[in-house]
């Protein structure tokens, strides 16, 4: 076929590679395999675009490449024919991704075609065989390289070879001669200065039962360690020792096997038996006695609370806000980014900035790049749950409320009213619902009284009786089914009706108000799921707050009809469970109060059943974070222009750098009228010689002198000479004046 500009077929190349250990340049090498393959074939082919996925495995499905690439075929309204890819692995290693994405491809009306195959047509017999079975054998080949990896790390946790990765703490490399692959081998041996800190370590959580941040502060206070590595020690760190085996010498391999689901790795954990475990893998630094009792001490730690005591163990969580944030594209819970710590140079301050994230972004599967200060977000909602529902400034007011000024909180007064409106819609239509079961249920009692009948007349033998027992039962099943209903709508009624009650209200609002009042961060996310559905962060900016009106009284609040007219879609299950949590000792966990509400605030759907009436959603704005300079400018400018000191001076009494007085300085000026740069305070420090020497000009001039021997005698000019002279007689009129 002639390649004329009219028979052209307009493509995409597609390209991809694993990972970043491979060649970076290999997507260009596939586009140019491609390319040269199109010429050689003469193939009436012109490429219109290209889309790499760079360091991207093949198994996942929504790689950025391909959606780029399917937003841009949708865009083209047909234009796009076709997809090339230089072998049909590039496009997935996953046979079911494969089928779905060729489907897709084909719906668009356009064809998958690979230069590995020379191009044949997907659509032919033997194509779409080709096709498929590189799709599988791609496929087959991704998981007999996992196989074969698995398989030599299997062997050199047998022989007591280190496999790669990081070294734990405690041990170093030792050469262990060379591998038939031609690598070197290494063992684990230990090193003794961070040994005797493992050591430690161990001997804290066995003979004092420390938790790992008593253990921190033990460990940097003990002097006879090392000070450099015992600085290094963190509570992630030794929560991580204390259930390595690796420290008695055992090292267990393929304890998880490693599954895409939804795009994403997910780790499932396999049988014992199914481990690859030496015992004798390296030298134990810690005894096999001691490490089991520190076992046995942890797993006693992570259960269920005792009667006992009713003390959830374990560490609370540090946010209030936990699992609340979430990212409005994707749905999902924002991670908490937080930044190495650093210490202030001004005030010696230990400080460290946390940012919320969707944490999808990083692996391009959802949008949302937009981060968020976790302080001010925080601050945020909490200065508007305090205002919408308490009337207050802040929270830290509420300890100030009596229960009197509770009860006239914007809170009840609104949540009272949903209800009866709720309420009073049910009531309106409860006569009606009744009135249809009653009717059914009295057509109901007529059939079974008819079929009762014609049981009793129809001859035992004949065949209809089966048929008759039958409807008789689902009568039967029918009646019992209208009268649970009828049940139900009375206890519904009933339940709504306590709900509007004033001091079941008042009774759940103060115990949502007793954890807000807490200092653990635990008790206070209790409190805040009670009437918080999320805080959602858009991708442009934009941060949206969701209230639940029905608060813990939600559950009071039963609807028919699961198919209500809220704006968002119910969220999907919460990670964290009731016994991962930990709250403060004033908060007795025996009360069937806080069991409720801890019951409550826990459930994934608990707001799934209200309607629109009892949701508020508020838009919040972030306060713009002043720099230094800007919130400093007047004062420093101020300072300046009083005690008319040099920059470096003023800058070493506000404690900041040169450049950045130099900016307050600036924006004092230009932006509040106050000019304390060099140039105004210059002029200020300069003497005034006609002020200072008025008297004396005054005098050479009553002696009859002219105005030009006066510039000689002074060396000044004549408007000086007169400046200096009114000054003088200025200062006689004030002086005469004053004694008049």
């Amino acid at each position: 076929m002639k390649n004329t500009e009219q028979s052209q077929v307009e493509v995409v190349i597609l390209t991809r590679y694993s990972s970043d250990a491979q060649n970076e340049r290999s997507c260009d090498q596939q586009a140019i395999e491609i390319e040269k393959a199109i010429k050689r074939l003469q193939l009436p082919f012109r490429v219109v675009d290209r889309f790499d996925d760079e360091a991207v495995k093949g198994a996942i499905l929504r790689r950025t490449a391909v959606l780029e690439m399917l937003n841009r075929i949708k865009g083209l309204n047909g234009r796009i024919k076709a997809v090339v890819v230089d072998s049909v692995d590039r496009l997935s290693r996953d046979r079911e991704n494969y089928t779905l994405l060729v489907r897709t491809l084909r719906n668009l009306g356009v064809k998958l075609f690979s230069a590995s195959n020379d191009f044949a047509d997907p659509d032919s017999g033997n194509g779409w065989f080709t096709y498929g079975a590189q799709a599988l054998f791609a496929e087959h080949e991704n998981r007999e390289k996992g196989a074969r990896t698995r398989r030599g790390q299997r062997d050199a946790v047998r022989q007591g070879r280190w496999r790669g990765g990081p070294v734990p703490f405690g041990y170093d490399l030792e050469s262990a001669g060379t591998g038939a692959n031609g690598r070197p081998n290494h063992r684990l041996v230990p090193n003794q200065r961070e040994a005797a800190i493992v050591r430690r370590v161990f001997e804290l959580a066995d003979r004092e039962a420390f938790g790992p941040t008593r253990i921190v502060r033990a460990i940097h206070d003990d002097e006879s360690l090392d000070p450099e590595l015992r600085a290094k020690v963190k509570e992630s760190s030794i929560r991580e020792w204390l259930r390595n085996a690796i420290y008695v010498g055992r090292y267990a391999l393929g304890k998880t096997r490693a599954e895409m689901r939804n795009d994403r790795k997910t780790l499932v954990a396999k049988p014992v038996d199914e481990w690859e475990v030496n015992d004798n893998f390296c030298e134990p630094i810690v005894e096999q006695a001691v490490f089991d009792r520190v076992q046995r001490q942890r797993r006693r730690r992570s259960r269920k609370p005792n009667s006992s005591t009713g003390r959830f163990p374990g560490v609370a969580i540090k946010n209030p806000l936990a699992g609340l944030v979430r990212c409005a594209e994707c749905r999902k819970v924002l991670a908490t980014i937080s930044g190495p710590e650093y210490t202030s140079k001004k005030n010696g301050e230990v400080r460290r900035y946390d940012r919320y994230r969707c944490g999808d972004t990083f692996s391009g599967v959802c949008c949302n790049r937009c981060s968020v200060s976790v302080a001010d977000l925080n601050a945020a909602v909490f200065e508007k749950i305090a205002a919408e529902f308490f009337g207050l400034a802040n929270l830290s007011q509420l300890q100030r409320l009596s229960d009197e000024e509770l009860s006239e909180c914007p809170w009840v007064t609104k949540l009272i009213n949903a209800v009866e409106q709720d309420l009073n819609n049910d009531e309106t239509d409860l006569p009606k619902r009744r009135e249809s079961f009653s009717t059914e249920r009295l057509k109901c009692e007529e059939r079974k009284k008819q079929i009762r009948q014609a049981l009793l007349d129809e001859p035992s033998d004949s065949p209809l009786r089966a048929d008759l027992r039958k409807d008789y039962r689902e009568i039967d099943d029918r009646l019992t089914e209208i009268d649970r209903q009828l049940s139900d709508l009375d206890a519904d009624l009933k339940k709504k009706s306590r709900a509007v009650d004033q001091d079941e209200i008042l009774a759940s609002i103060r115990e949502v108000v007793r954890h807000l009042q807490s200092e653990s961060a635990s008790a206070v996310n209790v409190g805040l799921n009670s009437f918080v559905d999320g805080v959602f962060v858009h991708s442009d900016g934009r941060i949206e707050l969701r209230l639940c009106l029905a608060g813990s009284q939600a559950e009071q609040i039963e609807r028919d009809d699961t198919s209500c007219d809220r704006d968002e879609p119910a969220f999907g299950p919460r990670r964290r469970k009731l016994h991962h949590r930990q709250t403060e000792a004033d908060f007795d966990l025996d009360t069937d109060p806080f069991d409720s509400t801890m019951d409550f605030a826990t459930g994934h759907d608990r707001f799934g059943h209200l309607g629109g009436e009892f949701f508020k959603t508020i838009e919040l704005t972030l306060p713009e974070k002043q720099t230094w300079p800007e919130a400093h400018a007047v004062e420093v400018a101020k300072y300046r222009i009083s005690t008319r000191r040099s920059v470096k001076q003023t800058a070493e009494h506000f404690g900041v750098s040169y450049p950045t007085l130099r900016k307050a300085l600036e924006i004092a000026r230009d932006e509040h009228g106050f000019d304390g740069t060099d140039a105004a305070v210059k002029a200020l420090r300069k003497p005034n010689w006609a002020k200072q020497n008025a008297e004396a000009v005054f005098h050479f001039l009553q002696q009859g002198n002219t105005m030009k021997s006066a510039e000689a005698e002074f060396g000044r000019s004549e408007p000086t000479i007169r400046k200096a002279r009114r000054i003088a007689e200025q200062r006689r009129r004030d002086s005469s004046s004053g004694a008049a």
